[in-house]
Formats: C-alpha cells, structure tokens, sequence
C-alpha cells in the first residue's frame, strides 16, 4: 500500500500531498534540510505580533501551505485537462510542488523588513536572490538534495530570477508567483487568521476550482492561469482580501513604524560595526552576516554575485532569534546611543512618534521639514504606503474562459475589479526619529495642516 503525505494545519486542517512515493521523499528530502528549517526562526509577517499578538506564525508553516494549495491547483488541473494536457501537468508537477515550498527560503529576519537595511547598494541582494542562489548554486545543501532527488535545480530557480527567465511555461510559474498564485492564497487566510481579523478570507478551494488554463493573444500564443465564469466572485474576494489586509494589517501605522524601528537599528549596526565588535559586550553577539556586509560597504567595488558567493554559509545562519539577541546587548551598551534608544524601545514595544500624512501632502511637508533644519533619516523619515488590487497593464492579467470558448479580461466580468483596476491607493506615514525634535516637528506639522 503506498503512503499518503499527510500534514496538519490550523489553515487547512488535513494538507494531503498525495501518494507519489518520488514526490513524497523530495518533499521530505527538502524539507528535513538545515536550510528549510531555518524557516521555523523567521516570522511570517515579522514585528507585527507587536499589534496583532497572534501573529507569531513563520515562514515554515506557510511554504508547506503554499506547497500545498499549489498541488491542489495542479491536481485540479490535471483532471480538467485533456490528454495531452495531463503529460504537461505530468512533466511539470513535482518541479510546481517543490518550487512553491522553496519560494521563501531566501527571506531574512523580520521578513521584508531586513531588505531595507540595505535598499541604498545596489549589491544588495532581495530574497529572491537569495531564493534562487540557495536553489541553484551547485554548493548548497538545497541543490544538493534536489540533485539527489533527480530534479533540476536551475528549473526550479528560475521562477525567482528577474527578469524571468523561467524554465516553466507560464502557467505553470504563475502558480507560484502571478497575480493568481498559491502564495497569496495561502498567506492572506493565514495572516489573517493569526492576526484575529476575519477580512482576509476567503474560498480558496473554491477559486482554485475555477482556474483553467487559458490561451489568448494573437492566435491564442499566450498560455496563462486563468479562470471560468463561477470563479470571478471568488477572484474579487481574493483580490478584496489582499487590499484589506494591506490596510488592516500589513500597513497598520504602528506596524509600519515598528519595522522602520528594526530596520533603522540594523542599518546602524552595519555602519558602526566596528564598534560593535570593540566593544566587548555587544561583539559575540553581532551576526557573522552583518560582518560580511560591513566588508562589502567598504570594498565598494563587491558584486550582487561575489557577496552572495561569499556571504551565503553566514546568511543560512541568520535567524531572528540571533538578531534579538544583538537588539537586546545593544539596549545595555551606549556605544551607540540611538542603537541603543532604539533597542531599548523595541524591547518595551515603546512606538516612534508619528502622524499619517494628509493626501497629497508628502512631498510639501517634506520640503518644509528640510527647510526648517531637520535632517532626513536623522530627524525624521517619510514612509509611503502604496498598494494595488488588481493590475490591467501588464503580462500578468487574469482571463475568463466562458462557457463558449470566449476569452474575455476579468475586468470585462466584474465591475469592483473595473474600477479598481490600476488605480493604488496610497497614503504616507511621518516618523519622528530624534526623540528631542519631536515637538519642533509636531508643532510645524500640525500648524501646516501636513497631517491627519
């Protein structure tokens, strides 16, 4: 009798993956690895836990979520398609699985938070990077065990590198990474069932019940994922649920706030590092990784490739934990007094000062500020909160395929999704950094009429 994959969830209850014996054993070949466990250690949605308690949930839990909605999207598919169809899902089925587990191995501690740190080089490596060099460099312990698995490494990695370059066809990449992909499935009901709001969910069986592949364009060249009539309801409360959570959650003012927090300590940590590590009370306590990049700042002359090459055993290594535990040295040491105002803030959830921004006012109070004496990213930071629920204008829109044969845009099927197609809703956040300005700043801001 052949043994099915079974992993519970508070999410979707019972995760069935199947009884695929070679799909199994790469499942649990990637996932016992030291790379892919690192992901217990690496929050979902970062400092958010401070504002919602709940959310104390990790990237872990959500790749084998997105694993698993991705199988369901293909074992859908499989039995919608024609024959000819079913050998493509065939060829490409485990590769899909596998990808989607993997999509967020390259994220960091604090999830986007900790690429901020580093947004001003342009060495800088995103998590995508980090996804697709852990997947494919010929060293590490992923692409080692997917060798052993008899799957292609440089396959699975392209889905993440920019320009796409994907070895897949399109809809089978869009099923890890589109504007209809398992991710967002998965981590929208997640989110918000650990952040204790009910707005982020929706059917996502149902929605993934009504995905077909469509082909459109000049004589029907372009194979995407796509939709039948039934699923256009499902696809707007989808796409409702990921623009109110944006706003609910993932761009709560005191959220936005506390990752600025975060990400200003580690930006100093990196730029003082030599202290740091001077100081014998905070430098065993300094992240290998924060060492590789202070290197890197200095040489001036490093590539996106070398500094991954170099910095990829200590980057593995880096969890949230290990950057807490900095957080917390640095609130006892006054090596670095804003370093350590920050810490000791982080560490008694004590929010910056901040005030949301009238519409259309940014740029304006940010001329006044600068005018006025104070210093960007010294005295004060602008933080601008855009979000998108659908966008028309690109190769990643969603077609309907009707009963007929017709292929309309679901913007032609649905008149939320019309007219809110491309239009971001965008709202801009002051934080006051110096704590000693914070009345000269509120008191201008305020007289102004810069803030709500």
């Amino acid at each position: 009798m052949r043994k099915t994959m079974i992993i519970t969830d508070p999410i979707h209850q019972v995760m069935n993956l199947g009884s695929d014996p070679n799909l199994r054993k790469c499942l649990k070949t990637v996932i016992d690895s030291r790379t892919f466990q690192r992901l217990r250690r690496i929050s979902q949605l970062g400092l958010t836990s401070y504002v919602f308690p709940g959310a104390t949930h990790t990237r872990f839990s959500h790749s084998l979520g997105v694993a698993y909605l991705a199988h369901s999207v293909l074992t859908h598919l499989r039995e919608w398609a024609e024959k000819h169809d079913r050998d493509e899902i065939d060829e490409h089925f485990t590769d899909v699985i596998i990808a989607a587990l993997l999509h967020d191995i390259g994220h960091g501690p604090f999830s986007h938070s900790f690429e901020q740190v580093l947004n001003e080089y342009e060495w800088a490596p995103l998590h995508e990077d980090w996804t697709a060099t852990l997947i494919s460099n010929p060293n590490s312990e992923i692409h080692q065990r997917l060798k052993a698995c008899n799957l292609d490494p440089s396959k699975i990695a392209s889905i993440f590198v920019k320009p796409s370059t994907s070895a897949f066809p399109r809809p089978f990449r869009q099923i890890v990474s589109s504007q209809l992909d398992a991710d967002r499935m998965d981590y929208l009901i997640r989110d918000s069932h650990f952040a204790g709001v009910a707005i982020g969910r929706f059917d996502a069986h149902y929605l993934i019940n009504s995905i077909v592949i469509v082909s459109h364009g000049a004589s029907g060249s372009a194979r995407t994922l796509g939709l039948t009539p039934k699923g256009v309801k499902a696809y707007e409360a989808f796409l409702l649920a990921r623009q109110l959570m944006n706003r609910t959650v993932y761009y709560h003012h005191n959220v936005k706030v506390l990752e600025f927090m975060i990400e200003h300590l580690l930006r100093l940590a990196v730029r003082h590092h030599a202290i740091l590590m001077a100081d014998k009370q905070i430098g065993p306590f300094v992240p290998p990784y924060l060492q590789r990049v202070s290197e890197a700042i200095q040489s001036r002359g490093v590539s996106k490739q070398d500094f991954m090459e170099q910095a990829r055993s200590d980057y593995i290594r880096l969890t949230e934990d290990m950057t807490w535990a900095l957080v917390s040295a640095l609130a006892e040491s006054a090596a670095i007094p804003l370093a350590q105002h920050l810490a000791q803030k982080l560490l008694t959830r004590d929010i910056l000062p901040h005030f949301m921004v009238e519409t259309g006012k940014k740029e304006l109070l940010k001329e006044s500020l600068v005018a006025s004496g104070f210093v960007e990213e010294t005295d004060f930071h602008l933080v601008d909160l855009k979000t998108t629920m659908y966008k028309g204008n690109g190769d990643e829109r969603v077609f309907v395929l009707g009963w007929k044969g017709h292929i309309e845009e679901v913007v032609q099927h649905s008149d939320t999704i019309s007219a809110l197609r491309d239009r971001p809703e965008a709202e801009s956040l002051l934080i006051v950094i110096d704590p000693d300005k914070k009345e000269k700043i509120e008191k201008l801001v305020k007289e102004n009429q810069f803030v709500v």
